[in-house]
């Protein structure tokens, strides 16, 4: 859940700075956050394991020997359940909220998902670079003289925001957005 809540922190961050650093970070962190998801069977992942070589123990069943009235209840330690030890490394760790009885961290990956549809989803951006090139998100666009013409990406995409240094007319999905200069503070 921690990488979810950084990705709100570097979403909130380009939206206060107008940094495209924080922008980029933000969609980098919610193409890591997609690929939880096995794209054949559609099942989310907990986590992916990038070290190559983890030793681990891994509790393999529920154990209903506790109840909410004993204080270890809820407490996912592998040495107060039936474990096994693992070896694992460069691989997916699938949830186990499905099958685990008691409190189960391995959902707060839902938070990750809960980012991408507030963020990045519904929204598109737009970014003038002080070399006067256009970064775009989630959009193309059309440069005619001073005018953009910005298309959403997606019909989802309802949302633009746009960081400019100069004077411009933005048209997005056919509406005029503004005829001044859209500015995030720097």
């Amino acid at each position: 859940m921690e990488s979810a809540w950084r990705a709100y922190a570097t979403y909130y961050a380009y939206l206060l700075t107008g940094q495209e650093r924080w922008l980029r970070e933000t969609f980098d962190a919610a193409a890591a956050f997609a690929a939880l998801i096995d794209h054949k069977t559609g099942d989310l992942n907990w986590a992916f394991v990038v070290d190559p070589y983890v030793r681990a123990l891994q509790v393999c069943e529920p154990d209903t020997r506790f109840t909410a009235d004993d204080d270890t209840y809820g407490n996912p330690h592998p040495e107060l359940y039936p474990n096994r030890e693992i070896i694992i490394g460069e691989q997916y760790v699938p949830m186990i909220a499905d099958w685990q009885t008691i409190v189960s961290s391995d959902n707060d990956v839902h938070e990750c998902f809960k980012f991408i549809a507030e963020a990045v989803l519904c929204n598109a951006f737009v970014v003038e670079r002080p070399d006067g090139s256009f970064g775009t998100y989630n959009c193309s666009l059309v440069r005619e003289g001073d005018d953009l013409r910005v298309t959403a990406d997606e019909p989802q995409i309802r949302n633009l925001h746009v960081n400019l240094i100069h004077p411009r007319k933005v048209v997005f999905d056919g509406k005029i957005t503004s005829d001044q200069a859209l500015t995030t503070a720097k």
